[in-house]
């Protein structure tokens, strides 16, 4: 079944490009109500949701399922595997600007080995991006 409604929430996402030139993903017009519906609760409400985050959000449920495309039988052990992107620094300040909710995550990352303070914000980041990685494939595709 996961595997399934990841194939099928892929099929109904597109990648749009901002004036900016930053990439971003959304739900193509065609996707169905559920999926969308789903979505919206799932996002509402996710334990620390914010507005700013919605961009932040669809990027990892596409990475997530474009991931679960290369696998027959995607798990858990899969889900903790993930080799999240990389951000440019400036990009780390404004997600650590729109983030500071999450400074606690300080604490869990401090001890990985970074060299510098984008390398920290950077690993702040991957466990933001893990954690709702986790919701996304437990809560949103019923993964077990």
């Amino acid at each position: 079944m996961t595997t399934t409604l990841a194939n099928e929430v892929y099929n109904y996402m597109a990648v749009g490009k901002r004036n900016s030139g930053d990439t971003f993903y959304f739900f193509k017009d065609n996707t169905l109500e559920t999926i969308r519906n789903n979505w919206r609760d799932f996002t509402a409400s996710y334990d620390d949701y914010n507005f700013s985050d919605l961009d932040e959000y669809y990027n990892v449920l596409y990475e997530l399922v474009s991931i679960m495309q290369g696998y027959d039988n995607f798990t858990e052990d899969d889900l903790y595997s993930i080799d999240w992107r990389d951000d440019y620094n400036a990009d780390r300040l404004d997600w650590l600007k729109n983030n500071l909710n999450r400074a606690q995550y300080y604490d869990d990352v401090k001890g990985n080995g970074a060299e510098n303070i984008f390398e920290i914000i950077g690993d702040m980041q991957d466990m933001a991006r893990g954690n709702f990685a986790n919701a996304v494939y437990f809560k949103f595709l019923g993964g077990k």
